[in-house]
C-alpha cells in the first residue's frame, strides 16, 4: 500500500493562514497599494510553515482584545462581525481546494462593515459640532476630494507578475 499524500494543511497551520488573511484583507481595505488579483499559498502543504507567518496569530488576537474593549460602542463590534462574517469561507479554516490564501475580491462584500462604521463615526463628529451644515459639508467634500484623489493615484500603481 501506498502511503497517501498530505493534500490538505494541517489545523494549526490553516489557523494561522485565517489570522495571516484576516490581518491582510484589513491593511488592503485600509491601505489599498500594491493589489494582485491573487496570492498563493507560501508552501505546498506538508511543508514548514515560514517563520514570518506567526507573527499574524498575536496581531490578530491583540486587535480582538482592542475590539473587546471597544465594545460599549455597539457600532464597531458590528461593522467588524460583518466584515468577519463575509469573509469566513475565505479564511481557510475549512479546507478548499484553492490556491490562493488571499484575493482581494473575496473583501469588498465585506467591507460595506467597515464603510458603515466609519459612516457612523462621520454623523457623530457632525453631531458634536453642533450641526453646523455649512462647515460639515465644506469639511465632507475635502475628506471625498482627499480619498478620491489619493485612490486615483493608487490605481496607476501595478506591479507585473508579483
Amino acid at each position: 500500500m501506498f502511503p497517501l499524500k498530505e493534500t490538505r494543511y494541517p489545523l494549526w497551520q490553516r489557523l494561522v493562514f485565517a489570522c495571516y488573511s484576516l490581518v491582510e484583507y484589513t491593511v488592503k481595505l485600509a491601505f489599498p497599494a500594491n493589489l494582485l488579483y491573487v496570492y498563493p499559498f507560501p508552501m505546498k502543504p506538508g511543508d514548514a510553515l515560514p517563520a514570518m507567518y506567526l507573527i499574524y496569530p498575536p496581531v490578530a488576537a491583540a486587535a480582538g482584545i482592542a475590539l473587546y474593549r471597544f465594545r460599549r460602542y455597539r457600532v464597531l463590534p458590528a461593522g467588524v462581525a460583518f466584515f468577519i462574517v463575509n469573509l469566513v469561507l475565505t479564511l481557510h479554516i475549512i479546507p478548499m481546494s484553492r490556491f490562493t490564501v488571499v484575493a482581494d475580491r473575496y473583501v469588498y462584500l465585506a467591507s460595506a462593515g467597515s464603510v458603515f462604521h466609519c459612516g457612523v463615526v462621520c454623523r457623530a463628529v457632525a453631531a458634536k459640532n453642533g450641526g453646523k451644515r455649512e462647515k460639515m459639508g465644506c469639511c465632507r467634500c475635502r475628506v471625498l476630494a482627499a480619498v478620491s484623489g489619493r485612490l486615483c493615484a493608487l490605481s496607476h500603481i501595478y506591479v507585473e507578475g508579483q
